[in-house]
């Protein structure tokens, strides 16, 4: 009877702890399934609704993940061989890799206003899928055939920068004698035709020296 008791007991225990067990698993998940937010991402991107997305998801893939484990006992980082444990793992990728796609657009943002780009340039060189150094040009193209005679804001925004080179010229937004030979002469400097109108050749070198 006493030995009895003694396997009956041994055996409760053994139940105890294997519930014990199953129960420290289901609330202890074994992998780290939350997604850092990234301290670098541009907090004042153009569209708010990227950045107010990001952090959404930042939150919505830990506890993805989390609930997937708590209720199906499903590791979506390491997926059992089911059906359903790969179709979980599955859409678990695929918020990772949206918020990975956010992240790097913010964090290109972030980048991009170091070098000086406003959010409107920003929203251009990434909706176009354009390299930075082309914005300038491309956003002054309307400069393209300024010629001796002219008297226009682009002429004065050319002298600007014609100017801060070192020519010593008037900023009057009037293309006369003394821009004109500036103008010559730095076509000159960087092997281009001295014709003394700003081209499309010319402005392109002038704005990315």
């Amino acid at each position: 009877m006493k030995r009895l008791a003694l396997i009956l007991i041994a055996a409760s225990l053994v139940v105890i702890a294997y519930f014990q067990y199953k129960s420290h698993q289901r609330f202890n998940p074994p992998s780290s399934y939350d997604f850092m937010i990234n301290d670098s991402i541009d907090v004042n991107f153009y569209d708010p609704m990227v950045v107010q997305q990001y952090y959404e998801n930042c939150y919505k893939i830990g506890q993805f993940a989390r609930s997937a484990w708590y209720n199906e006992e499903i590791d979506v980082l390491f997926p059992a061989d089911t059906r359903a444990a790969q179709d979980l793992a599955e859409a678990y990728g695929r918020l990772v890799a949206t918020t990975q796609r956010l992240e790097d657009l913010l964090v290109y943002s972030a980048k991009l206003k170091s070098q000086g780009y406003d959010n409107r340039a920003v929203a251009y060189i990434q909706e176009h899928g354009i390299p930075p150094k082309d914005y300038k040009y491309i956003a002054n193209a309307n400069f393209i055939g300024l010629k001796p005679g002219m008297v226009s804001d682009e002429v004065w925004e050319m002298q600007k920068i014609l100017i801060a080179m070192g020519y010593d010229i008037p900023k009057d937004g009037n293309f006369g004698q003394e821009t004109e030979t500036a103008l010559r002469d730095f076509q000159q400097k960087h092997d281009l035709f001295p014709s003394g109108i700003l081209n499309e050749r010319t402005l392109k070198i002038l704005l990315n020296n």
